[in-house]
């Protein structure tokens, strides 16, 4: 019997018939799709195993009912005096004397109960998002000889709920059968917490009475409360910004479905472009802050080609600029941390990275300093120092929890309740084998991985990409219908950028016709005078509400800075809350200037700054209100104004 997942038996000899005989077994798999190897032919299931090995002709596919995995006393009818009666096999494990005749399959020799119903495990419910009609189901089996009728089988519930549910078998149940036990009274879970649950059979005269419990406790997480949402909403077909509210530290996730369909937006502002008249869908998920959930997920250590792999475990992207990842360079001072680096960036919902030191594939360095069975560990810091996760490979628990590491200007990091106990082993690490991160949450701690089939850069099999409560609730709220009626938006135009001699007097307008007028000098009248250079921006709005901003640079001839290409500058998230991230895709940018304006023109930031990676920059908007901003951005190569929206 095989109950890991394996076969039953493998016969990988060169030339299988060497094995002459094979039979009278019992070749029990209950969780393998293969229940056996006969040379180069893998079965599927115990007849294709007897035809492909001409074998077994008199063996059986049945639970032998052990005792447990070390006890191997049986009492299962599915083996009972099905044997064939060896002389030199005369007694059992017990030194009863077995049958000369119909001796039983297995290592003892018994008498099977007559009446011993009992329970094999409860398959609903598992843990994770509460339901409002949660099914407990529950699978049982007839260990007995006799066939048995009109039994019950009781669930009590407690803890989330109080309930005693029951389900009569009333049909026919014969040895060795299994059934699945649906109770059709349901449990509201949805509120989240801890349902505890006892299962019981209740079979008049069973004689084993060891099966008949199983008892259980599952924890469910909570939903959020659905969002509040003004329907239906007018909108300008060009400028279509929808928000919802929500409680406290929720975060909202826009949908084109009512249910399933494609994510359109994350966050508490959704801004689109439509041509018609529709309807978009919102739900609210639990927050858990800014940090994100950005784990490691799987090391190789083998030497043959050292990596390391990171995933964000959330539903939402998230920006690690000035984010690490950082490896050990000893194995006999933990605090040693290797000075070579992985600065790392914006990661996508579920997103796989890695680093290696090879230098064909996602080359890190040659500073992988790891070995099977020899000491290390892997660690993510964030932009203040502070360790987000940390893996500790074969060291002891004392000296895990007495590092203290440097790490550039960082001094005396220390891993406190990231790592819990001693390192996992990387024993199993060899060619195409790797330790994995498994399992649907973090615990620091070495329970959390397994040697599995090498994986780099893709979906670890044993592991959810949505942690719980990781980054983003895996929870939704209801989810909430927003109808979008649109009416044609309005457009306003400066004209293009101007250069012009000083000094200089020139008049700017958008145009007549618009019923208010916002410059970012302040003044609302339809036509301005400017007599200085810089950027000037108006918002107009229309008799049907709708609103439009353009911008204007104004520039000296005779100091004309060349206009970057649109393409060149580009920023993200927009809208932002906290801080943007402004990238240079196309041009190599060493020094910035960036001045950052709202709409009535008063500078709100100027600051200058030096490329933290290629072309990568990062602003703090913390002081930031809620509003539309827009940045000049001056650098050696040129200059461009962007409009961006800060939401709180």
């Amino acid at each position: 019997m095989n109950t890991g997942g394996g076969s039953a038996i493998v016969n990988f000899l060169s030339t299988p018939t060497q094995v002459s005989l094979c039979d009278y077994n019992d070749l029990y798999t209950p969780n393998s799709l293969n229940i056996g190897t006969w040379g180069a032919i893998t079965a599927t299931d115990f007849a294709d195993w007897q035809v492909q090995s001409g074998q077994d002709v008199n063996s059986v596919f049945g639970d032998p009912q052990f005792t447990s995995s070390t006890n191997l006393h049986s009492g299962s009818p599915a083996v009972n005096d099905l044997g064939t009666s060896l002389p030199e096999v005369a007694d059992d494990i017990d030194g009863e004397a077995r049958s000369l005749t119909t001796p039983d399959i297995g290592a003892d020799e018994f008498t099977p109960l007559s009446d011993n119903i009992g329970l094999v495990s409860v398959l609903s419910p598992e843990a994770g998002c509460g339901d409002s009609a949660t099914v407990v189901a529950v699978i049982i089996r007839n260990f007995g000889v006799n066939t048995q009728t009109g039994f019950d089988v009781t669930a009590e519930v407690s803890g989330i709920q109080t309930a005693t549910l029951t389900e009569t078998v009333s049909s026919s149940f014969a040895t060795n059968q299994v059934d699945t036990i649906y109770f059709a009274t349901t449990v509201n879970t949805y509120a989240g917490g801890t349902m505890n649950l006892s299962v019981y059979t209740s079979l008049g005269g069973d004689q084993d009475n060891t099966n008949d419990t199983l008892t259980l406790s599952i924890d469910f997480l909570d939903h959020p409360n659905a969002p509040t949402v003004n329907s239906p909403s007018t909108q300008c077909d060009n400028n279509v910004m929808l928000t919802a509210a929500h409680d406290s530290g929720d975060v909202l996730m826009w949908y084109d479905q009512a249910v399933d369909g494609s994510l359109l937006a994350v966050g508490d502002t959704f801004h689109t472009a439509v041509s018609g008249d529709t309807t978009f869908y919102v739900e609210a998920h639990h927050g858990s802050g800014t940090t994100g959930c950005l784990r490691i997920t799987e090391i190789e250590t083998n030497g043959t080609g050292d990596y390391v792999e990171i995933q964000n475990l959330s539903g939402v992207g998230f920006d690690a600029t000035g984010y690490k990842v950082v490896c050990s360079d000893s194995y006999t001072d933990a605090s040693l941390a290797n000075t070579l680096t992985w600065d790392l960036g914006y990661l996508n919902a579920h997103e796989i990275q890695y680093r290696t030191d090879d230098a064909s594939d996602n080359y890190w360095g040659n500073n992988l300093l790891w070995n099977p069975a020899s000491n290390g560990w892997a660690m993510i810091l964030d932009p203040n120092g502070a360790v987000v996760d940390f893996v500790g490979l074969d060291w002891d628990s004392t000296t895990i929890a007495s590092m203290s590491v440097t790490v550039g200007s960082f001094t005396n990091i220390v891993i406190g309740s990231e790592w819990v106990g001693a390192g996992m082993s990387t024993s199993c690490s060899s060619t195409g084998i790797t330790n994995h991160r498994m399992g649907t949450e973090d615990h620091n701690n070495a329970a959390d991985w397994d040697c599995e089939t090498a994986t780099k850069g893709v979906q670890n099999p044993t592991m959810a990409d949505l942690f719980m409560n990781c980054g983003i609730g895996a929870c939704a709220s209801p989810r909430v219908e927003m109808q979008v009626t649109v009416i044609p938006g309005i457009t306003a135009d400066l004209g293009v950028d101007t250069a012009v001699a000083s000094p200089f007097s020139i008049q700017l307008s958008p145009g007549q016709g618009y019923t208010t007028y916002l410059w970012s000098t302040g003044e609302t009248t339809d036509t301005i005078t400017v007599t200085a250079v810089g950027t000037y921006w108006v918002t107009v709005s229309g008799a049907n509400g709708c609103t439009f901003t353009d911008s204007i640079n104004v520039t000296l001839i005779d100091a004309i800075p060349a206009l970057l290409n649109e393409d060149a500058i580009s920023f993200y998230p927009n809208p932002a809350s906290t801080k943007l991230n402004i990238m240079s895709p196309s041009a190599d940018l060493q020094k910035v200037s960036f001045r950052f304006f709202d709409t009535r023109g008063q500078e709100m930031k100027h600051v200058i700054m030096y490329k933290e990676s290629k072309g990568s920059f990062t602003v703090d908007l913390s002081t930031f209100p809620s509003g539309m901003y827009f940045v000049q951005v001056v650098t050696d190569e040129g200059t461009i104004t962007k409009r961006f929206n800060v939401v709180k």
